[in-house]
């Protein structure tokens, strides 16, 4: 094939092909760029779930070698992403001292400053100093254990696409 016919060849495969193509992708992906923000790190993560959100069904239901079993690797790395996103870890661990104690109410107090205040956190069942300190240990834990929970989510995330994802595009 000489270079003229390749030249009209690739310029026809691109009309036919390639910018349809092209702007499907464009519209796919273009409301979490247009709402993605400079300083919002979840931006990141909500582009890599978007591309494995694309990715997982043409692995499953494709034809390729082990596809299911890297679709399976892209949907754990889609939930673990979902749950960063959502980024709900203190909210769930919060839910058993909120049964307890009761929710708590954010206030503020005076202080030496006349400009500043005190902030303050409060919750209605707790009513003596041990209770306080009860509640405050619990709260620790919780954060502690939001904390883990959302760096194992993270590690999920990072270790499985370092790992696997040379794979997952044959």
């Amino acid at each position: 094939m000489g270079a003229v016919a390749r030249f009209f060849s690739n310029l026809s495969y691109t009309i036919r092909h390639g910018i349809p193509y092209g702007i499907s992708q464009l519209l796919y992906y273009s409301p979490t760029i247009w709402n993605d923000a400079d300083f919002d790190s979840e931006g990141l993560l909500r582009l890599m779930r978007l591309k494995l959100k694309q990715l997982e069904p043409v692995l499953r239901h494709g034809h390729t070698v082990k596809g299911c079993e890297r679709a399976d690797e892209i949907r754990t790395v889609i939930d673990a992403l979902d749950c960063l996103i959502a980024h709900n870890y203190v909210f769930e661990e919060e839910e058993p001292i909120n049964q307890k104690w009761g929710k708590s109410k954010m206030g503020s107090k005076p202080t030496d400053n006349p400009l500043l205040r005190e902030l303050t956190f409060t919750r209605p069942n707790v009513l003596t100093p041990q209770h306080q300190e009860i509640v405050s240990a619990a709260e620790r834990a919780m954060f502690k254990r939001a904390h883990e929970r959302e760096k194992v989510d993270r590690r999920t995330v990072f270790n499985t696409i370092r790992d696997k994802y040379v794979g997952w595009w044959d």
